[in-house]
């Protein structure tokens, strides 16, 4: 949730009304206990569109006034905006050529919206975007250039005329490749303001928040120059920003989003890196001294604080905090829709909270909206009962530190919230639709196919088969693995690595970025030949160097009878038997020349960037 103040000023009478009510009630026996109301998630149809990549922000102003941000499919800006009633979409400037996108969106009010992002001309590197809505239209407001490149990834408001922004921006030599970015609308320009960069290689931020307009936080990551990625968060305290400490993986990580409730309550949310070449929820919780990892089932891009006992995260499922612990709750699933995608949440009370994202219709990618509510009374068999008798005085000890007045709404939220823990401790993911003809329940590759499939990664034949003894190109193989290991990176449209590989080629964007992370090399004549069918080798060294394996490998270990020291694609076919993500065949050989398929490649990639998958 970006608008922490607006929401925290606008509900306050109202949180302490309905205190002051439910005191009475609980103060007199004669009066009828309120019945408890069921909530979930409901899919809200979107916009009408033919084709999208979807939504990555949105900001609830109230009920009849929610607005959502994203990109069209034809790499331009995306607005849409919820009146109650129905999703429209409103038209939106693009500053780029070739590529205009917002990721993220925070109100002040119904006629001071901002929208931010990046944008792309012909030739050029990306640049922040900024947009402004003043009730009429959106229109482009001038925003940091910065040679090299830049980029907006959140905006938080504080009031009118106190907007910050965060990012990243290019640095070059001397010192790391990209610096952390924060700017300042100061209710006639955006402005630059300095912030700190602690890794060699990289530094970018993902996410802001406004607690306090002299406390807030930004989170993202640090990269050294081996390429280890270290979680970053930034706080302002009304004069500076400066680095606070952070937990990390045994090999990493990275924060995604962070938003706060006080002080002292503040979250944070990404992935940490086990070790073992794979990841796993990373949650973080500042209690006002330090920030501590706490335990979730389910990964976050998103968060929304509503109160002490009170967060939603959402990053492909939706978690819950009830000021105990994080639950999986049930998302809603789009009538024939597959690879659900919830990104961005913003909430407006504990019984409206909306989240935005993208789903496959099985045509394009098309936006998803999804609104928790009320459904309903509960019905007589659970249990919220024995919760409705407790008293008021136990519930906020979880946060003794805060105000009182944050204290007797943090009550208010968990006694609502408890009417609805018995799902919320239940709560199962719905169950992805993808199935192939020719890859039935039990077969070899049918978890690792799926683990893919319902990600979107890999896709089937128009005849509904995935032909897994199929083989698979060095250009299929550079987009398999690069949407894996998430890279994203915009590549100016003049980039041409390889002479074989010009733009417009339908692997050149993949082809480019793992290029540019240094996962793929051509051959000595300039070409990348993607039409050339992979081998088990190459394969091995793509994904290892995509997955960021640096193991050293002692110089006597050779784990299959034809890949011996020194061999072409040794270390790489080492370090994945080394993290249990390549076997060999029965005779003890890996057969390293071998084309791969597209099962075989199913199983290596999942086993490298999903090894825990759990299919939808």
């Amino acid at each position: 949730m970006r608008n922490r103040l607006d929401f925290k000023f606008k509900t306050a009478a109202v949180l302490c009304l309905l205190v002051a009510l439910w005191l009475v009630k609980m103060g007199t026996e004669t009066h009828a206990t309120a019945e408890p109301t069921a909530a979930e998630w409901v899919f809200v149809p979107g916009p009408d569109l033919a084709t999208t990549n979807g939504f990555r922000g949105v900001a609830a102003l109230s009920s009849d006034d929610v607005w959502a941000v994203g990109q069209r499919s034809n790499l331009t800006t995306l607005t849409a905006h919820w009146d109650s009633t129905a999703w429209t979409v409103i038209p939106s400037p693009n500053a780029g050529t070739i590529n205009s996108t917002l990721l993220d969106v925070a109100a002040v009010a119904p006629n001071d919206v901002w929208a931010v992002g990046y944008y792309v001309v012909s030739g050029g590197s990306p640049q922040t975007l900024v947009e402004h809505w003043d009730g009429t239209a959106w229109s482009i407001v001038p925003s940091p250039y910065i040679m090299g490149g830049t980029s907006f990834k959140s905006v938080a408001v504080v009031s009118a005329n106190d907007i910050w922004a965060v990012g990243n921006r290019v640095v070059g030599a001397p010192g790391p490749t990209t610096g952390t970015l924060t700017a300042h609308w100061d209710g006639s320009s955006w402005e630059i303001v300095p912030s700190p960069n602690v890794g060699t290689r990289s530094n970018d931020l993902n996410s802001i928040t406004v607690i306090s307009p002299n406390d807030m936080w930004a989170v993202g990551y640090s990269r050294n120059l081996a390429g280890n990625y270290e979680s970053l968060a930034l706080h302002w305290d009304g004069s500076n920003w400066t680095v606070a400490s952070t937990p990390t993986g045994p090999a990493g990580s990275e924060l995604f989003a962070v938003d706060g409730v006080s002080a002292n309550d503040v979250w944070a949310t990404g992935i940490y890196y086990d070790g073992t070449g794979g990841t796993q929820p990373h949650f973080l919780h500042w209690t006002g001294s330090s920030w501590a990892s706490v335990t979730s089932p389910g990964g976050g891009s998103g968060l929304a604080a509503i109160a002490g006992n009170d967060v939603w995260a959402v990053g492909g499922t939706f978690s819950h905090w009830d000021g105990i612990q994080w639950s999986l709750v049930p998302g809603a699933q789009p009538p024939g829709g597959t690879n659900v995608v919830p990104r961005a949440l913003s909430a407006l009370s504990s019984t409206e909270v909306w989240a935005v994202g993208s789903y496959s219709n099985g045509v394009a990618t098309i936006p998803l909206t999804e609104r928790w509510q009320e459904t309903g009374p509960v019905t007589p068999t659970p249990v919220p009962t024995a919760t409705s008798t407790a008293p008021p005085t136990a519930i906020p000890t979880s946060t003794p530190t805060q105000p009182a007045g944050t204290a007797t709404s943090t009550a208010v939220s968990t006694s609502v919230a408890t009417a609805t823990a018995t799902p919320t401790a239940t709560a199962t993911v719905a169950p992805c639709t993808v199935e192939f003809s020719d890859v039935p329940p039990g077969s070899t590759f049918y978890d690792y196919i799926r683990c893919l499939a319902c990600r979107g990664i890999v896709i089937g034949y128009s005849d509904g088969t995935f032909r897994p003894n199929v083989d698979v190109t060095r250009g299929q193989a550079a987009k398999i693995v690069t949407n894996s290991a998430g890279y994203d990176d915009p590549i100016p449209p003049t980039t041409q690595t390889f002479t074989d590989v010009p733009p417009g080629h339908p692997f050149w964007l993949y082809v480019e970025r793992a290029a540019l992370h240094g996962v793929i090399g051509g051959y000595s004549d300039g070409t990348y030949r993607p039409a050339n069918n992979m081998t088990r080798g190459q394969l091995a060294k793509v994904t290892s160097e995509a997955a960021e394996h640096n193991d050293p490998i002692p110089l006597d270990r050779q784990t299959f009878s034809d890949v011996p020291v020194g061999s072409t694609f040794w270390v790489y076919i080492e370090r994945l038997a080394l993290h249990g993500i390549v076997g060999g065949y029965s005779d003890g050989t890996f057969r390293p020349n071998n084309n791969v398929t597209r099962g075989q490649t199913s199983k290596i990639v999942s086993n490298a960037f999903f090894p825990e998958c759990g299919t939808r």
